[in-house]
Parts: structure tokens; C-alpha cells; sequence
């Protein structure tokens, strides 16, 4: 039983990586594939994880495209409910612990500032030595 319930939540997991076109690298999600991952190594299903997964991520994206090239601006009720129940099932704090980092990083103020590289550049600007003389320059 309790294999069954990890390999729906690694399927609905995927699932909603594809369907939302979630990057695989956002620190919540590998952090949730890796106690996935991790659960399943304990119990030997690990394989049949990791293909549960990408199975749910390829079917995520493949109903997400179908949507799309559709047109439907609203989602079918099932949709609706399936996405519902996956967004539940993910860990909320981990969620909300992602999109205060996020907003924190929004408001640094490297953001804003110059790069890094415009100041290097100045000092490898060209030396007034190479310019034109006051004289010659009319």
C-alpha cells in the first residue's frame, strides 16, 4: 500500500512539473523528488519511481499542450480537481518558504545595480594618452 502511494505521488508530482512547466531545478521540487526518491530507494522501488515521475511529467505537458492547441481558456472540471488534489499534497511550506526567498531576492539590490562587468570595463578604457591632442583637435 505504501508503494502505491509513493508512486502516485511521484506520478502526480511529475504531473504537475509538466503540466505547470515547472523547471525541474526549483529548489522545493528537487527537494520533493528527493524524499520521493529516497522513500522509494528504501522500499526497492526506486525504478518504478523515477518512471512514474516521468511519466506524470510527460503527461502533464502533453495535457497542458492538448489545452493549449485547443484554445480552452477554462479547464475541464476533472483537470480542475486532479490539480487541486496534487497542489495539496505538495508540501505548502516548503511552497511558501520558496516565494518569500523568491520576494527576498526580488528586493536585493544587486538586482538593480550595475553589473559587475561595466565596472571592469572602465578600467579598461582606452588612455587619454591615445587621444588627440587639445591643439590638433580644432
Amino acid at each position: 500500500m505504501e508503494k502505491k502511494k509513493l508512486l502516485e505521488r511521484a506520478y502526480k508530482l511529475g504531473y504537475f512539473v509538466g503540466y505547470y512547466g515547472h523547471t525541474e531545478w526549483v529548489l522545493w521540487i528537487i527537494e520533493e523528488k528527493e524524499k520521493i526518491y529516497s522513500k522509494a530507494k528504501a522500499l526497492g522501488v526506486y525504478s518504478e519511481a523515477k518512471e512514474a515521475y516521468m511519466l506524470g511529467k510527460k503527461e502533464g505537458a502533453e495535457k497542458r499542450e492538448e489545452i493549449i492547441n485547443k484554445g480552452l481558456s477554462i479547464k475541464p472540471e476533472e483537470e480542475i480537481k486532479m490539480l487541486k488534489t496534487i497542489k495539496s499534497e505538495l508540501s505548502e511550506a516548503v511552497i511558501e518558504e520558496q516565494k518569500l526567498h523568491y520576494l527576498a531576492f526580488l528586493k536585493s539590490p544587486e538586482i538593480i545595480d550595475s553589473p559587475r562587468l561595466l565596472e571592469i570595463i572602465k578600467l579598461v578604457d582606452k588612455p587619454k594618452i591615445l587621444n588627440l591632442p587639445d591643439f590638433l583637435k580644432g
